[in-house]
């Protein structure tokens, strides 16, 4: 992306955001008054089918609806152990779950210490292609985790109307708190809840592609193999977050798809 600035409610952005049309922040609470919800709104809710999961999507009669967002994200470290190793490269894009329409984007450099990058695992940097001299000029972690927060902020990122969405929710989930801290996010609400697309795509499998016999011979749920079942190329290498993050969409779209 361009180094431009952006402006939403107030809030400015530079780099790595891009946000599409504005949003209002809606503060009042949906109500029950005997089994029935309450006059201020009017509900009709959606349900995508997933094998058990049932996401309810909520449409609203006010001049700005609430949507619900799925957070689709993807990081690029120096290795597995968030222990031991940093994150150098994440992005993400906020997205309608109903019409899916982008609502923002995100994508940043992270910067490293000498000490950190010497912590490197030359596998992983083998997959994404980092060199120390591109991270020499990206911004530090805290930022990074400042502008995120002003993004999700800005953008209504709440727990029970967001959710996050990636490949490996186990290694995104460790990396990105070490952005913004786990106790940072559950001050905030934001939401608990991490979904994997290989879950929704064993779910898919099992239930229409694999026969019953054929299931103990095992299959990948890599997102190459899954992108590879929907007819779908592979992610671009070496892999970089946003690249990843367009790619995690796409097969997210042709697994589950959006209702409208």
């Amino acid at each position: 992306m361009g180094k431009s600035s952006h402006k939403l409610l107030g809030l400015n952005f530079q780099n790595g955001i891009e946000l599409v049309g504005t949003h209002t922040l809606v503060t009042k609470k949906m109500f029950k008054q005997d089994n029935q919800i309450g006059s201020l709104f009017q509900i009709s809710a959606i349900n995508i089918y997933l094998g058990h999961i049932y996401f309810a999507l909520y449409s609203l009669p006010l001049t700005e609806k609430m949507r619900m967002q799925g957070i689709f994200l993807d990081i690029e470290t120096t290795g597995l152990d968030f222990r031991k190793h940093s994150p150098v490269e994440i992005a993400l894009s906020i997205i309608d779950l109903r019409q899916g329409t982008k609502i923002a984007s995100y994508s940043s450099l992270i910067a490293l210490s000498n000490e950190e990058w010497s912590k490197r695992d030359p596998s992983a940097i083998s997959i994404n292609g980092f060199t120390q001299q591109e991270l020499d000029n990206a911004k530090d972690m805290r930022a990074v985790g400042s502008e995120i927060i002003e993004l999700f902020t800005s953008v209504g990122i709440q727990r029970g109307k967001s959710l996050f969405i990636c490949q490996n929710p186990s290694f995104d989930r460790a990396f990105f708190s070490l952005i913004v801290a786990t106790y940072e996010q559950e001050k905030r609400h934001w939401p608990y809840h991490w979904l994997d697309l290989a879950s929704m795509f064993w779910v898919r499998a099992v239930r229409e592609w694999v026969l019953p016999e054929d299931i103990d011979k095992g299959f990948s749920v890599s997102k190459d193999q899954i992108a590879a079942r929907l007819g779908l190329a592979s992610e671009p290498k070496p892999h970089r977050a946003m690249n990843g993050v367009q790619h995690l969409l796409a097969c997210y779209e042709g697994v589950v798809g959006f209702p409208q």
